[in-house]
Order: structure tokens, then sequence, then C-alpha cells
């Protein structure tokens, strides 16, 4: 059954896996929930949308494939290294850009 619990978000969807996760921090920019997997609150309130969500990965073959697919296609288009490295880039650029505007003494 392609299907990994969140955690390895990034590297879930690169594997075409249906993934899950708590719906905080980084977790939510990479799973959009019902779309590339699913997520579930943070704490024991998350503990029966979590079971809930197992089971429905788990028997709606589809719906997993499917989210799988569209995950990695999420991680190609805006997660891969060269993503990354442009948006560090982009921030190191800008920070120098406002010390040079604002010079400490």
């Amino acid at each position: 059954m392609p299907y990994i619990m969140a955690g390895f978000e990034h590297n879930c969807c690169l594997l075409s896996c249906s993934c899950q996760g708590t719906a905080a921090g980084g977790t939510t920019e990479i799973v959009v929930n019902g779309t590339t997997g699913l997520l579930h609150s943070v704490g024991k309130e998350g503990v029966t949308p979590l079971a809930k969500n197992i089971v429905k990965l788990a028997t709606h073959v589809e719906r997993r494939l499917t989210m799988g697919k569209r995950g990695y296609e999420r991680v190609r288009e805006m997660f891969l290294e060269h993503h990354m490295a442009h948006r560090i880039a982009s921030v190191l650029k800008e920070v120098l850009r406002k010390s040079k505007s604002h010079p400490h003494s």
C-alpha cells in the first residue's frame, strides 16, 4: 500500500505516496489537505481524525493514488533543491539590501 505517515512529507510526495500529518508548521506548506494528503489536529484532539484518515487512505485506493500523484507534482513544482536555493538566495539578497540602506555603527 503506497502510504506513509507525515514527518517525511517531502520524501513521501516524491515517492508519489499519499501522506498525512499534523496541521501545523511546514507540513501545511507541503500537504494540501484533501488534495495531496490529509491533515489532522495537533495533540490529543488529533488522535481520532488521524485514525479516520488512516482508514480513509487504506480503503480508498483511487483517492490515495490521486493524492500521491498530486503531492509528487507539488513537490516537483515547488520544493526541490533549486527552488529552495532560489528562495534562500532571495532572502539573503533582501537582508543585504536592507543592511546597506540601514548601516549600523
